[in-house]
C-alpha cells in the first residue's frame, strides 16, 4: 500500500509538472501570437482553438459602456443648400440672422451694403416638432444694383452674378432653394420688380422651390400681406410667374433695438417677436420641404460665366 501512494504520489506530481509546463508553454504561444497578429486580418485567421467566445449579452454592454462614454455622438440631418439673392439693403444678411435666432437684433442700419463679397454660413436646426435636424448651408450673395461709398467702384451686376464660383469653391455644387428678398416698404417701384426678374432669370429653376421673400414685414397685418400678394398677381410679369408650383411668396422681419424704445408696453414687444416667430416659421417651413437638388452648373447663371471648377 505504500508503495502505491508513493506511486500515486509520483503520478500526481507529475501531471501538475506536466500541467503546468502546458500553461507555460500555452502562455508563451499566446504571447507570441500576440506578437504576430499585425492587423484585423490576422485576427479572424486565428486558430480556432486560440479564439474566445464572448456571450453576446457581454459584448452589448460593452458597447454601450463605450456609447455612453462617447465626446463626440452621430448626428443625422438632412443638408438643404439656401442661396439669398436682392437689391441692396433688402434685409438678407438681417434674414439669415433671423432665421438661427428668432430674437435676432440687426446693427445699426446704413444705406451702404455690408455684404460686399458672397458670405457661406452652415448652421444646424432642429425640428423638434417632426424629430428631424437640418443643417442649413446659406450663400448670402451681394445686392444687386449695389450702392458704394464716394470713391468705391460699385460693383457691377456681371460681378456679382459670378457668386456661382464662390459656391462651387466652397464645395456647394448643389442648390435646394432660392430666396429672393424684397422690401415693400416704400411701395413697389420699378427697381424692386426688375430685380426680381433679374434673379428669376439668373438663379431660377423649375425644380428648386423658391420664395420672394418680402422683408419688413414684423409690423404688417395679414390684409397688408393680402394686398402685396393681389398686386404681384396683378401684374403683368408676376401673374405668369407665381402660376408656378415652385414659386411663392413669404414674408420676413426682425425686432430691432429701437422697437424696444418705441413700443408702449411689454405686451406690444412681446406681440412682434410673436410675430417674427411666426414668419420665421414659415420661411423655414419652405426650406425644409425643398428635397429637390439642382447642380448650381445647370442654373441659367452657369451659362454666362466662366466656372471656376
Amino acid at each position: 500500500r505504500t508503495m502505491r501512494n508513493e506511486s500515486c504520489l509520483k503520478l500526481h506530481f507529475k501531471t501538475g509538472a506536466r500541467n503546468s509546463t502546458t500553461r507555460r508553454i500555452s502562455k508563451d504561444m499566446t504571447s507570441k501570437t500576440a506578437q504576430q497578429v499585425t492587423d484585423v486580418d490576422d485576427v479572424f485567421n486565428l486558430p480556432d482553438e486560440q479564439k474566445i467566445a464572448i456571450p453576446v449579452a457581454e459584448v452589448e454592454a460593452l458597447k454601450k459602456r463605450i456609447r455612453d462614454a462617447n465626446k463626440f455622438s452621430l448626428e443625422e440631418t438632412k443638408t438643404r443648400n439656401v442661396m439669398m439673392v436682392g437689391r441692396t439693403r433688402s434685409g438678407k444678411s438681417t434674414a439669415v440672422g433671423v432665421l438661427k435666432d428668432p430674437c435676432f437684433e440687426p446693427k445699426e442700419m446704413s444705406i451702404f451694403s455690408d455684404t460686399v463679397e458672397p458670405e457661406f454660413q452652415s448652421f444646424a436646426l432642429d425640428d423638434i416638432t417632426n424629430g428631424v435636424k437640418y443643417t442649413l448651408n446659406v450663400i448670402d450673395t451681394p445686392g444687386l444694383k449695389e450702392v458704394k461709398k464716394m470713391g468705391e467702384d460699385a460693383r457691377t451686376d456681371e460681378v456679382i452674378l459670378g457668386t456661382i464660383n464662390y459656391c462651387l469653391k466652397n464645395e456647394i455644387t448643389k442648390i435646394n432653394t432660392l430666396l429672393i428678398f424684397i422690401s415693400f416698404e416704400l411701395g413697389v417701384t420699378k427697381d424692386d420688380f426688375d430685380s426680381i426678374q433679374t434673379s428669376l432669370e439668373k438663379f431660377g429653376h423649375d425644380k428648386i422651390k423658391i420664395g420672394i421673400c418680402v422683408t419688413r414685414s414684423e409690423e404688417k397685418t395679414q390684409q397688408w400681406q393680402e394686398k402685396i400678394i393681389g398686386q404681384l398677381k396683378e401684374h403683368s410679369y408676376f401673374s405668369k410667374v407665381l402660376e408656378k408650383k415652385n414659386i411663392q411668396i413669404s414674408f420676413i422681419g426682425c425686432v430691432d433695438a429701437d422697437k424696444h424704445q418705441t413700443v408702449t408696453s411689454i405686451t406690444d414687444l412681446r406681440r412682434l417677436y410673436v410675430k417674427v416667430y411666426q414668419l420665421r416659421e414659415t420661411l423655414l417651413k419652405l426650406i425644409f420641404e425643398s428635397d429637390t437638388q439642382v447642380m448650381l452648373v445647370d442654373l441659367p447663371i452657369a451659362s454666362g460665366i466662366k466656372l471656376g471648377i
